[in-house]
């Protein structure tokens, strides 16, 4: 499909498009999925929390931004 510099897809004909994508993505995602097994679970590893890090921030000032 040709693609004319330009020339923007909108309204209803937008709409459509996501419309079909959305539906694609569904039928894809129920098909991949159709033979798994959500109910159970295999532990890989189990590993000792890290220690939480001090509560702190470095802030960073964008350019323009007034100090405040």
């Amino acid at each position: 499909m040709a693609h004319k510099a330009g020339k923007r897809i909108d309204g209803s004909a937008l709409e459509s498009i996501m419309h079909d994508v959305l539906q694609g993505m569904q039928d894809f995602t129920s098909e991949t999925c159709i033979s798994g097994n959500a109910a159970s679970m295999e532990i890989l590893a189990v590993e000792r929390a890290e220690q939480p890090a001090a509560n702190s921030a470095k802030v960073i000032r964008f350019p323009g931004q007034a100090n405040k």
